[in-house]
């Protein structure tokens, strides 16, 4: 999503997981895990996260780089690229698949490229289908979705800056630090409570600005601090909303975890709260896609374990 400053959420400029769609001539079928083949060292693959408005680290594809790709819980499946490194690679289409946002609002029909080779530190990814957009706000080249890590954890340790990818699973949910979470859109879905009102929420890195987002529909059974105020416009590469904002009137609770009277922006567009880049930062937050497991370890309780 995009508000007053620029804000992105890049499962939402990204879009859903693409679902495939016949072509003229061929038809690209995502598959159940998003590569053909993956190698991932036992130790962990741990990288900076480079300087930008999400999680961002150096990829590099088909032997060529690095570029920057965008880290994006939000976003399903196994890759994006843009079309200014298709082009500059030389990448020819394998079909077209269709994409929206979280709406399900004017969807639209893309192409779909497919990576020989995606390098990510020393985890290799080979044969890797990739719908082609237009991640020049955000300042990436590409968007690594969440299919990506289907068989390993992935961790965002915003405390140091870092991002890791090893072998392993979480532990159970204990309804603390680690919730279990759905994937109806292929997005981490996971529950919380917003003062008195149960809501679903999707886990999204790559909303770049924003910390909170609740959909209108909500409001009538929040109690509010004050009234919401204009906050601007959004867009997503599929739809324009506008933007209200409200200091809630009570905390946000998500496993043990509370907000006191966190601020929310409101918009009437999207079915499900969406907690941005700007709330994970307080985390350390490990996904675990395979077992439908996260784990959000607060910064201060990380800082005491480093």
């Amino acid at each position: 999503m995009k508000a007053l400053p620029l804000a992105v959420a890049t499962c939402l400029l990204a879009g859903l997981a693409a679902s495939a769609q016949e072509p003229q001539t061929q038809q690209v079928r995502v598959r159940p895990r998003p590569y053909a083949t993956a190698e991932v060292p036992a130790a962990a693959v741990e990288l900076p996260m480079l300087e930008g408005p999400l999680a961002i680290v150096e990829v590099r594809v088909n032997g060529q780089g690095p570029f920057r790709f965008g880290v994006d819980t939000g976003a399903a499946g196994g890759a994006r690229i843009s079309q200014t490194l298709v082009d500059k690679l030389g990448l020819q289409a394998v079909g077209q698949a269709m994409t929206g946002d979280p709406s399900g609002k004017s969807r639209r029909t893309i192409q779909v490229f497919e990576i020989d080779q995606l390098k990510v530190g020393d985890a290799v990814f080979g044969k890797v289908p990739a719908a082609a957009g237009d991640y020049s706000a955000v300042g990436v080249d590409g968007i690594l979705g969440n299919g990506l890590f289907s068989e390993y954890l992935l961790t965002l340790d915003y405390p140091r800056r870092r991002v890791r990818i090893e072998r392993g699973e979480l532990p159970p949910a204990d309804n603390k630090t680690i919730l279990g979470f759905e994937a109806p859109q292929g997005i981490p879905t996971v529950h919380l409570r917003l003062g008195e009102v149960d809501a679903e929420a999707h886990v999204d890195s790559g909303n770049s600005r924003q910390e909170i987002v609740v959909p209108a529909s909500l409001i009538p059974r929040l109690k509010l601090a004050a009234e919401p105020v204009p906050a601007g416009k959004g867009r997503t590469l599929f739809n324009e909303f506008e933007i209200q904002q409200a200091p809630l009137a009570g905390n946000l609770v998500l496993g043990s975890y509370e907000l006191s009277n966190p601020k929310i922006d409101i918009v009437d567009l999207f079915p499900f709260v969406n907690l941005g880049h700007k709330f994970l930062e307080r985390f350390v937050v490990t996904l675990d896609v395979k077992n439908h497991r996260i784990r959000f370890e607060p910064a201060a309780v990380a800082g005491k374990g480093a």
